[in-house]
């Protein structure tokens, strides 16, 4: 019915638009002209809400057909989420799960064929821990529609039944890994990431963090726990100081490092370390020397992780401490080296650079920078305008020292 009216809204639009059209154009006319350009305005006004209308119910029609031929099945996936053995409640759970993954219109359908409730009580009360991820899997898939994370999933206890499954881990850890991406899924909305945190969701990201980051491999649940802790601490000040006291950072840095071999685990890390940077209050925790060593290393990467670790280290180079620490560990160098390759806008290097130009960064890493004008040509000029300043700043302060 919206679809319907708003269409009806674009063709009087139109019509009014014609009309008046035809108006100034038959007043320039003579005689009858005006007349007949009314008449022809009217006429094309009358066709064009035909045309809509007829489009809007053709479209309402072919909708309804097709939610016609799938709803059948998919109230017989519901009716196996409640019925019947472990087995196949498991199966249609996945069957739920891989059709809302495809198209917008089956997690509409399977959200208002009442899917989201027996998925929860499944993810409280499935015999297996297999059976259990298989109902987060389908609820994360689902929570891709805004409106039904913001709505239904937490209406149905969806948030609860997920924080519980990630709090009991088994040893494969699927269903916390499922949990975890339908939490983060649900978190994109503002007012259900807020109803996660308050409901000790850092806290769980947190420990599963702890639990699965090594310096080797990403472990189980540590890709998802990055994953889920960046998007609770993105623009959430209390996230990130629980982030802090849960002792995250250390955690988070194991993983940046391990960026050769999991550049997906170092990404959603490298992403939660910078927006806990990016808060004056927790920026102190992440500014430590070791976290700045792995970030500077990982800022020499090209792919995902380190333009994530530049991002990171341009937050970090408010703090006197950071700058002292990237002059240490090649920060400006690696930021440098990401202008020259153009990786990217460039624009987090060059703002690193442009900050550490006063402090430690080396006259000889600005100037690198500079050659990017060459080479690149004006695609990225405003970078390189950032660092051509910060090479003048550095001169003169040098010259200034000099004089005095």
């Amino acid at each position: 019915m919206a679809r319907r009216n708003a269409c009806e809204e674009v063709s009087l639009k139109s019509s009014y638009a014609l009309v008046a059209a035809g108006v100034v154009l038959g007043s320039l006319a003579h005689g009858g002209a005006l007349y007949w350009c009314l008449v022809l305005m009217v006429a094309l006004f009358a066709a064009a809400v035909s045309v809509y209308r007829a489009l809007v119910e053709e479209n309402a029609r072919l909708y309804f057909e097709k939610r016609e031929k799938s709803a059948p099945f998919i109230r017989i996936l519901i009716r196996a989420l409640v019925e019947g053995p472990d087995e196949s409640r498991r199966e249609a759970a996945r069957d739920l799960a891989t059709r809302a993954a495809e198209k917008a219109f089956d997690r509409d359908l399977i959200a208002s064929e009442g899917a989201c409730p027996p998925l929860v009580e499944l993810c409280r009360r499935g015999a297996t821990d297999e059976t259990r991820g298989a109902a987060a899997a389908a609820l994360g898939n689902l929570a891709a529609n805004a409106l039904i994370r913001k709505r239904t999933l937490p209406a149905s206890g969806a948030v609860d039944a997920l924080l519980a499954l990630c709090r009991s881990p088994c040893d494969d850890g699927d269903g916390a890994r499922s949990a975890c991406t339908a939490l983060r899924n649900m978190a994109f909305d503002a007012g259900t990431k807020t109803m996660i945190a308050e409901a000790g969701g850092v806290e769980v990201a947190c420990s599963l963090l702890r639990a699965g980051a090594t310096q080797s491999r990403s472990g189980p649940y540590a890709l998802q726990a990055a994953a889920l802790l960046g998007t609770l601490c993105w623009g959430s000040a209390a996230s990130k100081k629980q982030a802090v006291s849960c002792k995250a950072v250390a955690p988070l840095a194991k993983l940046v490092a391990a960026f050769a071999t999991d550049e997906a685990a170092a990404t959603a890390a490298a992403f939660a370390l910078r927006h806990i940077a990016a808060d004056g209050a927790t920026r102190g925790a992440a500014a430590a020397t070791d976290v700045v060593a792995v970030l500077s290393r990982c800022a020499r990467s090209d792919g995902s992780a380190g333009a994530q670790a530049r991002s990171a280290l341009r937050e970090l180079a408010a703090d006197e401490a950071a700058l002292v620490a990237m002059g240490q560990c090649g920060g400006f160098h690696a930021c440098a080296a990401s202008l020259e390759r153009g990786d990217g806008d460039g624009a987090d290097a060059a703002a690193v650079l442009w900050a550490g130009s006063s402090k430690k960064a080396s006259l000889t890493d600005v100037a690198r920078a500079l050659d990017v004008r060459s080479s690149r040509g004006p695609a990225i000029g405003r970078d390189v305008d950032l660092a051509i300043r910060a090479l003048l700043r550095r001169t003169r302060s040098k010259a200034g020292k000099k004089d005095a």
